[in-house]
């Protein structure tokens, strides 16, 4: 699905940049986590590298390891959301009967192809996208689908180093 977006928002003019990402084990406890997301990378075909500190050092001169074991995504790319879902409203509303809510909520599904939103309004639809992002698995569950599958937010700490000053 990212390289459509990617194609997509090109097409588009939404503004994308490409970057790349390192994820640092800082501990021993990480080590695991680390493991785990280079499985769901390599089970995403997602291009990454499990990376040593001399790599890590290579790429990054400011950042190391605790427990000398990294993962480097050379592929990722940062979108302006803001323009990505200005470019989609613009892009179902011009020739269709889409309607798009903003500030609503999903407060329950009522029976087939009707859900009710947290401002009481019953809306029926033909196809819904869930786009409740870390909420996604919750309105899924409503809905009795993806109950296998849980979303699991990933915190992440991200710094920006000054290059004077390293």
């Amino acid at each position: 699905g990212g390289k459509k977006l990617i194609q997509w928002s090109t097409d588009n003019g939404v503004a994308i940049k490409k970057v790349w990402k390192v994820i640092i084990a800082s501990n021993l406890n990480e080590i695991d986590t680390i493991n785990l997301l280079s499985n769901r990378a390599s089970y995403s075909n997602i291009n990454h590298e499990i990376i040593d500190n001399n790599k890590l050092t290579k790429i990054e001169p400011c950042a190391k390891s605790a427990v000398d074991k990294a993962i480097y995504i050379p592929d990722v790319h940062v979108i302006d959301t803001s323009s990505l879902l200005n470019a989609i409203k613009i892009k179902l509303t011009s020739n269709s009967n889409i309607d798009i809510q903003f500030q609503s909520k999903f407060i329950d599904y009522k029976d087939n192809n009707t859900i009710i939103t947290n401002k009481g309004i019953e809306i029926q639809y033909e196809h819904l996208f869930n786009t409740a992002g870390v909420y996604s698995d919750e309105v899924a569950h409503s809905f009795l689908e993806a109950n296998n599958f849980v979303i699991v937010p990933f915190k992440g700490i991200y710094y920006k180093f000054n290059p004077t000053q390293t």
